[in-house]
């Protein structure tokens, strides 16, 4: 009596089931076989994992390299659409930059995405009043001279609003 896999006396299975299972196997070790090529990005020759990437996002970010670390954390959404912080610090940067509009639509995307932490939303209303702001001082600059005075007057109860 000669054995094999197929005729063990656990594995004893109709020739269909017995095929069937080697089918599957197949496929289990050809999706697992694909997934070894798959490549984490790089940042110079090194591969680098999601976490380092954030890092050095973040390093940037608080080096006050608010462009780069921008450009940075816009790749990390771009790799991870549903990662909340990553959007946060993207509006972040883009608020830094003078970029509210953007800022906002970035807070509401990290918001989206985790209601829950109250640093979006604290900082949505942040972006909301930067852009309040800047709104006001367009209106001043084009010298609306009729409500010159109301638009001084919004923008400094918004600079206030800002510092609390």
């Amino acid at each position: 009596m000669h054995s094999n896999f197929l005729t063990w006396p656990l594995l004893k299975l109709s020739p269909v089931r017995s095929s069937l299972r080697i089918i599957i196997l197949c496929i289990i070790v050809s999706i697992i076989s694909a997934c070894s090529h798959l490549q984490l990005p790089t940042l110079g020759s090194e591969q680098i994992t999601s976490s380092e990437r954030v890092n050095e996002a973040d390093k940037l970010y608080y080096q006050g390299l608010y462009s780069e670390a921008r450009s940075a954390y816009l790749s990390i959404t771009r790799d991870y659409p549903e990662f909340s912080y990553g959007w946060f610090k993207l509006a972040n940067t883009s608020s830094r930059i003078g970029q509210p509009e953007e800022a906002v639509l970035y807070y509401k995307r990290a918001i989206s995405l985790d209601e829950g932490d109250q640093r979006y939303w604290h900082n949505l209303s942040l972006a909301y009043l930067q852009l309040a702001r800047q709104t006001a001082r367009t209106a001043v600059s084009r010298n609306l001279t009729a409500v010159n005075t109301d638009l001084l007057q919004l923008i400094s109860q918004i600079d206030a609003a800002g510092e609390r």
